[in-house]
């Protein structure tokens, strides 16, 4: 669903909120390759957006559970 909204989405702030959201949904779930497929495409396509401090952050965690 969240991929869904990202795709429709207008404005490269709201897609990159979703894409956020879509990386923390995964890591929630404990799904570690989708949280770090989606950290790191956030990484590539807003390396200056707003979470992107966080997203380092939440990128690292799945990484380290991934054991990477």
């Amino acid at each position: 669903l969240l991929t869904q909204a990202r795709a429709l989405a207008r404005g490269d702030r709201l897609r990159a909120e979703l894409l956020f959201a879509m990386g923390r949904a995964s890591q929630r779930t404990g799904d570690h390759a989708r949280t770090i497929r989606d950290l790191e495409a956030y990484r590539k396509e807003h390396p200056r957006g707003a979470d992107i401090e966080r997203v380092r952050f939440h990128l690292g965690e799945a990484q380290l559970a991934a054991g990477q």
